[in-house]
């Protein structure tokens, strides 16, 4: 099982879209869907309890991206954490690469995997086509 860790705060429309673009891809694995809030207003975390989500981890008050994080990173219980954040939209291309990106991990080529990002790394090295 992978876990699938989104980060959230005040923003549940887009949540709801992140979380539907995973929905969407239909993932040939087991996975849960982890989501750790940073003290959103309870108006809000109302809309997230209503959504699909097997673990809410929530704060009292907003502590910033890094606390938020490492809460919900002790939340998960997968083998594998794939963090998004929530305004990440998943794209259907990503079912054809999440289990070469496993196997990579199982095999220890790579300790971790970005899959994308829209900061320019002048380090990044490709290891396989995708």
């Amino acid at each position: 099982m992978i876990s699938i860790l989104t980060t959230h705060y005040n923003r549940p429309d887009a949540l709801i879209f992140c979380l539907k673009a995973i929905e969407d891809v239909k993932l040939d694995l087991d996975y849960e869907i982890v989501v750790s809030d940073d003290g959103s207003t309870k108006q809000n975390i109302d809309i997230i309890n209503r959504l699909k989500i097997d673990t809410l981890v929530l704060a009292s008050k907003n502590e910033g991206l890094a606390s938020n994080l490492n809460k919900g990173i002790k939340a998960c219980k997968g083998k594998y954490i794939l963090y998004v954040q929530e305004d990440f939209l998943m794209m259907p291309e990503f079912k054809t690469v999440i289990d070469e990106g496993i196997e990579l991990l199982e095999s220890h080529t790579l300790d971790m995997i970005r899959y994308r990002s829209n900061y320019h790394f002048k380090n990044l090295q490709p290891c396989t086509e995708h």
